[in-house]
């Protein structure tokens, strides 16, 4: 009896040491789904398309994110960690080029898609020079801003040769706030006018911040996961933002 005794024992403390490992997860898991404060992969990815026609990828182009924010981020401190397929990606899951982190510059895919991985929090600029004889511009850049503990995934809109930057005056979107549930889809229209008032055919690059859910290159957000998340409209220094909540 005394041997069985401590079979029974020992199969107890098994059983509740399994337990608390399966429950550990689950909160874990249940804190992610339900948008608590658990750490979150601080990824940056992103497709580039044509500004004047969006359903046009542009692949095969050269890509390179510069830290220009006072503090380093956590790329340059770490030397680069790759990471594919950012949590912020709509559609495409950006493996163009993953891996290596800052300074190491990328080839977008197929798709238009480009990944840098973890690059931490700070401000960056982006520069994509598409190839030549697309009739695009030769060097399209723009400035963006990571807040802390958060991901960003950007549509990059790439211009038309053509376009003259000097001539936007403003950028706008709606809706400008909106608070979703889980699962709930809608379309951020963004627009550049130039200076005379008159709109500029041509769609402005959108950046998606945030841990909430994905976004198309057609302005198209999906909520998948509660909390807050901020599209920014822009074109050639001109920002508009959209606020969201995204709830159960």
């Amino acid at each position: 009896m005394r041997r069985r005794d401590c079979r029974i024992a020992l199969y107890m403390l098994l059983s509740l040491a399994t337990a608390g490992v399966v429950f550990g997860c689950g909160s874990a898991i249940q804190t992610a789904l339900t948008g608590g404060s658990v750490p979150v992969v601080l990824a940056f990815s992103g497709r580039a398309v044509r500004a004047d026609d969006i359903t046009v990828a542009v692949s095969d182009a050269d890509v390179n994110v510069t830290s220009t924010g006072a503090s380093r981020s956590r790329a340059e401190r770490d030397g680069g960690t790759g990471s594919s397929g950012s949590g912020s990606s709509g559609g495409s899951g950006g493996s163009g080029g993953s891996g290596g982190g800052l300074n190491h510059p990328r080839k977008t895919g197929p798709n238009g898609e480009f990944d840098f991985g973890m690059i931490g929090s700070g401000n960056f600029l982006i520069t994509i020079d598409p190839p030549v004889g697309l009739g695009l511009t030769p060097s399209w850049s723009r400035p963006f801003t990571l807040p802390s503990n958060t991901s960003g995934y950007m549509i990059a809109t790439i211009w038309p040769s053509w376009f003259k930057p000097e001539t936007v005056d403003n950028v706008q979107i709606a809706p400008a706030t909106i608070t979703m549930r889980r699962g709930e889809s809608i379309r951020f229209v963004s627009t550049a006018y130039d200076l005379d008032g008159n709109v500029i055919p041509l769609s402005p690059s959108l950046l998606l911040t945030g841990q909430t859910g994905g976004i198309t290159a057609d302005g198209t957000y999906t909520a998948v996961r509660t909390g807050h998340a901020e599209v920014i409209a822009w074109m050639n220094g001109k920002t508009a933002t959209a606020s969201i909540v995204v709830i159960p």
